[in-house]
């Protein structure tokens, strides 16, 4: 794809950002579902076997570390966002074009933001991931906010440490 080669620190990451949370978000929290569900069969089945109960307790106990990895990912995604935007150089005229970007990236972070929340309504598990969902909960504003800084680092940071020229 042509279109993104050469493009690391871009305004246009953040859409990849909002792809890449949307899709961890519903893999975990359906795979989180799915599982509730097969170790609620699998307990009564077991109930005489202190092995297989304590194996079901401890995949149990690690479904729980799903929202620390998604905290982790979304961390993971920030830092990359930054150190990739202290990369590129890019002329101060495009700032324009960064910002009309960036206001395209929080509003498809809406619709993506709701449709996580439909889809927490519909399995009801409001409670299981607490990070994540403060996360897809305040999607527009951290995408704004991310976007924000993103902009900040690739036209201002170089300038700010003495390098780059006006």
């Amino acid at each position: 794809m042509e279109l993104f080669n050469n493009k690391r620190g871009s305004t246009l990451d953040l859409f990849v950002i909002l792809l890449l949370l949307l899709g961890g978000s519903i893999v975990f929290v359906v795979g989180y579902d799915m599982s509730s569900e097969v170790f609620g069969e699998l307990k009564p089945m077991v109930a005489d076997s202190p092995t297989a109960n304590e194996s079901i307790t401890r995949a149990e106990e690690s479904l729980e570390t799903f929202d620390y990895v998604f905290v982790a990912i979304f961390m993971g995604l920030i830092i990359w966002l930054i150190i990739s935007a202290f990369l590129i150089d890019v002329n101060p005229v495009f700032t324009f074009i960064a910002i009309i970007t960036l206001i395209l990236a929080v509003v498809v972070a809406i619709p993506i933001s709701n449709a996580y929340q439909i889809l927490l309504a519909t399995l009801q598990h409001e409670s299981a991931f607490p990070m994540t969902n403060f996360i897809m909960s305040n999607l527009p504003v951290l995408t704004a906010l991310l976007g924000t800084i993103a902009i900040v680092v690739v036209y201002g940071g170089k300038r700010l440490l003495g390098g780059g020229d006006l």
